[in-house]
């Protein structure tokens, strides 16, 4: 009976964790606690990734790994 109850318990954690994710980003947004934030989100990725998306250039169709992005057909 016990490895029942720790799968249902692992399941349960695996479906609420991106909401509690979220419910912490939130609430970091809305008291605007940078500290928060810092710990929630990797800004200086996120900067590099914007900044070689700019150097890239706006007009050129972004790559996508193959079977990505392609037509539903």
């Amino acid at each position: 009976m016990r490895p029942r109850y720790l799968v249902l318990f692992a399941l349960v954690a695996f479906i609420v964790w991106p909401y509690y994710y979220v419910f912490r980003l939130d609430n970091a947004l809305g008291r605007d606690d940078m500290q928060a934030l810092e710990q929630l989100l990797d800004i200086p990725a996120i900067r590099r990734n914007y900044k070689e998306r700019l150097k890239g250039g706006l007009g050129h169709p972004q790559s996508y790994p193959q079977g990505v992005g392609g037509s539903v057909a």
